[in-house]
């Protein structure tokens, strides 16, 4: 019998410690852009960037709309060649079904004859279908063809997602809201050493001739180690953090999941959700016009148990303010959906 005890007590430690979250720090992370101050500025490091086109900085993310949008930094002052490790993570809404061709949200490298080479990236959505983070070295005529890379699911659905790109000496490991999609062994020329430090961009990719990623670009960073599978599920559950009106309220654990109504009602120019959620879950509290229309999402991702308070400021998720009328917000977890109504008077 303490056989038994001591079998189940192991089984049960080994597997928290395979699905425990482990916090990186901030040790590692050599560059950050959260965008929360109204700037491109590197929060962790020297690359500030600047803003390029008709981007605009508000509410705290990176608002990309047009083809010559976007943000370009400093790749000398990234210096991703001179990193052993790297992790490459990025919070993101995307344009609802505007990103049709091959886009990339972060590039760090060259781009010679208009094709990106020597230079690593993540692209949220491509014209296969398919999201993916790779890194080409050594061929800068057909910089495609020597990839070493990572697929997954596209990314054109206007919601909230986080995408990470890991890699060390010898592989390069793919994240998409916090789930492994695997991993691929490095050929012998793509290697951090061959990163060129010529350009750094957020929101468009080295080869010219591609698109911007038309989104919402929440957060940005880049650690100088590869982040292990915890640390990544880490800072996909900690959420972006230019979410910063969502609140968990203290005091006892709610009962059952429930969704209130706004205050004030009617209200100009912004109002207060509250929703409570009973056990952890994922939880998207989403806003709709009386067509059907998703006009912004206030809410997406893992929480914790408990009573949670947003402010919406009448803006959509691009930051245009939207015009007065009657709007409907809706709460949906796995198990629980409901809808409330709202009135926008301007």
């Amino acid at each position: 019998m303490k056989f038994l005890q001591t079998v189940f007590v192991f089984v049960l430690m080994t597997a928290f410690a395979v699905t425990a979250q482990v916090d990186p720090g901030s040790e590692n992370l050599k560059h950050w852009w959260p965008f929360d101050d109204g700037t491109a500025n590197d929060q962790a490091g020297e690359a500030d960037g600047y803003v390029n086109g008709d981007a605009v900085i508000s509410g705290g993310s990176l608002h990309i709309t047009d083809l010559d949008d976007w943000v370009e930094v400093s790749g000398d002052e990234v210096a991703v060649n001179s990193f052993i490790g790297i992790t490459v993570a990025t919070w993101f809404t995307s344009m609802a079904d505007s990103n049709n061709g091959y886009h990339m949200i972060v590039y760090f490298g060259d781009s010679v004859n208009d094709l990106g080479s020597n230079g690593l990236f993540i692209s949220p959505c491509r014209g296969n279908d398919v999201s993916r983070a790779a890194i080409s070295c050594g061929n800068v005529s057909a910089p495609y063809n020597a990839e070493t890379g990572v697929d997954g699911p596209e990314t054109n659905d206007g919601l909230l997602h986080h995408m990470a790109m890991r890699i060390n000496e010898t592989q390069l490991s793919f994240f998409v809201d916090g789930e492994w999609l695997g991993t691929a062994d490095l050929s012998a020329a793509n290697t951090l050493a061959s990163i060129s430090p010529n350009f750094g961009y957020i929101g468009r990719g080295g080869y010219n001739g591609d698109p911007v990623f038309r989104s919402v670009v929440h957060d940005v960073r880049v650690y100088d180690r590869a982040l292990d599978d915890e640390e990544i599920l880490f800072l996909f559950e900690s959420g972006p953090g230019d979410l910063t009106q969502i609140e968990n309220n203290p005091g006892e654990q709610p009962q059952d999941f429930n969704l209130a109504q706004n205050y004030p009602n009617p209200f100009n120019p912004t109002t207060t959700i509250e929703y409570s959620l009973p056990v952890a879950s994922k939880a998207t509290l989403s806003v709709y016009n009386m067509s059907g229309q998703k006009v912004a999402t206030l809410s997406n991702g893992l929480q914790q148990a408990g009573t949670y308070s947003v402010t919406w400021n009448g803006a959509d998720d691009f930051g245009r303010q939207v015009s007065s009328g009657l709007y409907i917000y809706k709460l949906e977890t796995e198990t629980f959906s409901r809808s409330e109504k709202m009135l926008l008077m301007k």
